[in-house]
């Protein structure tokens, strides 16, 4: 949760892509730049730095071209700043065009990312709609090559299908990943834990808190950002 020594970090990585010419290094670190400035609510930041990204990406001059992951890697980072902006018709039509290129098959780790990624965006988009056919795809894929991390890092959709838990554990259709899923989302409730906040400040001005304000403080020691707290409690910042 060391924010500074997490930027200083990816700063060194960066240089390092520059200086040997690895633009693969270059490529991550803006993008993961990227994805911590949305989590500092720092949206200017993370504006300024998907153009710097795009900017490599799009360099006619560069020698040799691009591989397509380093493309896809760089159309992700816009892709997170459309989340944020809960623009998901913008993200959509980004993944889309990624999906339809068919780079990676849907068994590769970035193939099942881009799908993860898809079915978020039709889950806000068509709230009203049945997504989980979809969704089930989309498990059955990362649990055939053992995928645990790719889902986890993907906030938006661990939060969306633990909406429908109740529907997944009871779909008869598909035992065969009930076991999977539920590894997911025990292995998403210890990476949230926080150290436990006690009752009570002792002292002369010991303070009571209440449930809620004892669940907030918990979000807060692990470091979450208000706006990704305030999606969780579903109340206003």
């Amino acid at each position: 949760n060391d924010t500074e020594k997490a930027l200083a970090n990816i700063q060194e990585l960066y240089l390092i892509g520059q200086k040997n010419s690895q633009r693969r290094f270059m490529i991550n670190a803006l993008g993961t730049r990227v994805r911590i400035f949305l989590q500092m609510d720092d949206l200017i930041a993370a504006q300024e730095t998907v153009r710097e990204l795009e900017s490599i990406v799009s360099d006619d001059n560069l020698k040799p071209q691009l591989s397509n992951e380093e493309y896809i890697l760089a159309s992700l980072a816009r892709v997170y700043l459309h989340f944020y902006e809960s623009d998901y018709k913008s993200a959509l039509s980004k993944l889309a065009i990624i999906r339809d290129s068919k780079i990676y098959p849907r068994q590769h780790n970035l193939g099942v990312k881009i799908d993860t990624l898809i079915c978020v965006c039709n889950m806000h988009l068509k709230p009203e709609s049945s997504n989980l056919p979809q969704v089930f795809e989309v498990l059955k894929a990362g649990k055939k090559i053992g995928l645990v991390r790719t889902f986890l890092d993907e906030t938006a959709f661990m939060e969306c299908i633990q909406q429908h838990s109740a529907e997944i554990l009871s779909n008869t259709e598909c035992k065969c990943i009930r076991n999977y899923f539920l590894l997911l989302l025990d292995q998403d409730q210890t990476q949230h834990d926080a150290p436990e906040v006690s009752d009570t400040i002792e002292g002369p001005d010991a303070v009571h808190f209440t449930n809620r304000e004892k669940q907030i403080l918990s979000y807060i020691a692990h470091g979450l950002p208000n706006k990704v707290i305030a999606h969780k409690l579903v109340v206003s910042i």
